[in-house]
């Protein structure tokens, strides 16, 4: 009798062992199916990312192409590009190319000279922003980000008679890792990033919902090229948002080359800046990132 109770406990230790190592198992397999599919997801975004990324460079190749043609940027093989640009299907590869006129644009290292602010120049900076702002209902460039903005190129202690609050070395010291106020003109306009108040949205905008408008970027805006005489006058006359002319002139030097490829999830964007005087389209600088 004690014998067969106890080979029916072993039987049941046994059943429950197995069990036990089924159990195991099935989570060892789930675990790795569940690894196996992450690592596979993760190499196709890392594909479609190098895709998006070659898409947009194709990109500007084309539209580099075509400016070194000689055709007027009037005519209408590049007319399609200017205002909300070209958008191509190339198979599952999605690439909206646009061009933008720096001449529409506001310089903003025409903000100081010699290191001491241009006020006329700050003025004009203003009547811009707040052309955008009545557009929008919502204050997308603040008089505090002008300031930091002016702050950031004027010499040191220069800064007077511009509305906002200050944003000196003593400001930037406490970031993390903290750096200098720069005082002195900027190189790209994504350094504007470094500056008090700037963030991407600020400067690249957000795009918009069905139910919400989309904010535009500063970027659009800004230019580190040209006089500012044709910004200048259409912001000091009376003009709304929509009267921005963002047509080229006959003797358009500096265009923008805006760029942006997306395939699946993946989205790529390049923005480079173009001199078309001379014998070549000459790049002079660009800021690539991803998308969201």
């Amino acid at each position: 009798m004690l014998k067969l109770k106890l080979n029916k406990n072993r039987r049941g230790f046994v059943l429950v062992a197995v069990l036990a190592i089924i159990v195991l198992l099935m989570g060892v397999l789930m675990d790795f199916t569940y690894r196996a599919r992450v690592q596979l997801d993760m190499a196709s975004n890392r594909l479609n990312a190098a895709r998006a990324r070659q898409a947009a460079e194709s990109g500007v190749d084309i539209v580099r192409r075509m400016l070194s043609a000689p055709i007027p940027l009037t005519a209408t093989e590049l007319e399609v590009f200017f205002e909300d640009g070209k958008r191509m299907h190339f198979g599952d590869y999605e690439v909206l190319i646009r061009l933008e006129p720096e001449s529409r644009k506001f310089n903003l290292n025409r903000l100081v000279s010699g290191g001491e602010p241009r006020m006329s120049e700050v003025r004009t900076l203003r009547a811009l922003a707040d052309l955008i702002t009545d557009h929008n209902r919502d204050p997308v460039l603040t008089e505090d980000m002008i300031y930091s903005i002016v702050e950031w190129m004027a010499a040191e202690g220069r800064v007077s008679g511009v509305p906002g609050e200050s944003a000196g070395s003593e400001f930037y010291n406490q970031k993390s890792p903290p750096y200098e106020c720069k005082h002195a003109e900027l190189d790209t306009i994504s350094e504007l990033l470094l500056v008090k108040g700037i963030t991407e949205e600020v400067l690249y905008g957000s795009q918009g919902t069905d139910s919400e408008q989309g904010v535009p970027g500063m970027a659009s805006f800004f230019s580190l090229y040209g006089s500012n005489n044709r910004i200048r006058g259409e912001v000091r006359g009376d003009v709304s948002f929509e009267d921005l002319d963002p047509d080229p002139l006959p003797d358009e030097r500096f265009l923008t080359v805006d760029v942006t490829a997306r395939i699946g999830n993946a989205e790529r964007r390049i923005r480079t800046v173009v001199d078309l005087e001379g014998q070549r389209v000459q790049e002079l600088h660009r800021e690539e990132w991803r998308g969201n």
